[in-house]
């Protein structure tokens, strides 16, 4: 329909992708479907705060990043001629690490939290840091860290700005895993912390959730059974603050010395 707003078309089209096929598709394959048939319109923000009451009546979510449509009594499958053939969800990458019953560690997912960071536009270079397991070091050693740095032809430049993540598999590690966040504030302009979708039944949740927006922490939900298929979950977006200048450059002289090597590819 002309004059249609685009997160109409994507809602739209959307629905007429999940309908197409009697599975369901996670967040990331039907983002991919959607931008796949619709060039030009990025429909990144507008499923990835979809609800399930916020949908329509014939898209509901199984589970968590999952979407579904509701095939009714009227409602049938495409014939096979009508289905959409160049994409077929939920099908293993053969390139996929994962093997049957793989249990994931936190650091299979520091570089694809790195590539994720990016591509919100929180930083223009990221890479693993790995943490820390000395427990003295790991209250300022992040698990990934990110630079974002004004550009060279800018006429009003800023400082460069760090951004760290706390990465936790372990939802019982919950608190001190915000705790580990909040003490990269010290250094850092924004900082994440990632957890797993099963977090949110724990129900420490909805307090840690609560804190994350009170303090501007950024909290995203992901799937730790695959590092391909992450399926991330922004549950608060990473508010921008000023860190204390002293911290930042002790943490990053620190960093020059013990991973000299990321801190050149960063800096």
């Amino acid at each position: 329909m002309k004059g249609e707003p685009n997160y109409q078309k994507i809602k739209n089209k959307a629905t007429e992708i999940l309908k197409r096929k009697p599975v369901s598709l996670g967040f990331t394959e039907l983002t991919k479907a959607v931008d796949k048939e619709l060039p030009g319109i990025s429909s990144y923000a507008v499923i990835s705060t979809w609800h399930p009451d916020k949908i329509n009546d014939k898209v509901f979510k199984p589970k968590r990043g999952l979407f579904k449509y509701n095939f009714g009594k009227d409602d049938k499958f495409f014939t096979d001629e009508e289905e959409d053939t160049d994409f077929i969800p939920n099908e293993p990458d053969k390139k996929e690490i994962t093997k049957k019953n793989k249990k994931f560690i936190e650091k299979d997912f520091y570089i694809p939290i790195a590539e994720y960071l990016k591509k919100l536009g929180d930083c223009d270079k990221a890479e693993s840091l790995g943490g820390s397991s000395d427990k003295k070091k790991k209250w300022y050693t992040p698990d990934v860290l990110g630079i974002r740095k004004s550009d060279i032809t800018a006429n009003i430049k800023f400082e460069p700005e760090i951004v760290s993540v706390e990465v936790k598999i372990d939802t019982s590690d919950a608190i001190k895993a915000f705790g580990q966040a909040i003490s990269y504030r010290l250094f850092s302009a924004k900082v994440y912390l990632f957890e797993p979708h099963s977090f949110i039944d724990k129900p420490e949740f909805k307090r840690i959730e609560s804190l994350c927006l009170l303090f501007g922490i950024g909290l995203i939900l992901f799937n730790d059974k695959s590092n391909r298929k992450p399926d991330w979950e922004i549950r608060a977006r990473a508010q921008r603050a000023i860190p204390d200048l002293t911290w930042s450059n002790k943490f990053l002289d620190k960093m020059r010395e013990t991973n000299h090597d990321i801190w050149k590819k960063l800096f």
